[in-house]
């Protein structure tokens, strides 16, 4: 306090001036200590902002991380479908070359049959020709 300090300088007291000062050191005092309990609160709200501000970060980033899971989903299930699309034309495909195969093997083997059928109608008449040949030069 004040009035410590004087008296350990040695300084006597006279007409008062060292009661205005004595007030004015505690209202300075007090002005000071109002300040810092002042900046202590604004200090607490500040941290108080700065919580919620990463915390509002933090909710975007993980709202952006839900919204890209969820569009890479997307795109895997549209993958997925067009991987069974493409599975399905495959065996589709299959199915027809084999059906293909099949009916140009039965399509051979009918023509070739019909093939030796005339075969044998020509050799008959070549054979019936030769005879006739035959019978009318002897």
């Amino acid at each position: 306090p004040p009035v410590a300090m004087r008296q350990s300088l040695g300084v006597q007291a006279d007409d008062g001036s060292h009661a205005r000062l004595d007030a004015e050191w505690e209202a300075n005092k007090l002005a000071i200590e109002e300040a810092a309990a002042r900046a202590e609160v604004a200090k607490q709200a500040a941290h108080r902002a700065a919580i919620r501000a990463a915390e509002t970060r933090k909710a975007q980033r993980d709202a952006e991380l839900q919204d890209l899971l969820a569009a890479i989903a997307d795109v895997d299930a549209i993958a997925s479908g067009m991987e069974e699309d493409a599975h399905g034309t495959r065996a589709m495909l299959q199915d027809l070359d084999e059906t293909a195969h099949q009916q140009c093997a039965q399509q051979y083997n009918e023509l070739m049959i019909e093939a030796r059928g005339l075969t044998a109608e020509v050799d008959a008449m070549l054979r019936e020709s030769e005879m006739d040949d035959e019978n009318n030069g002897s």
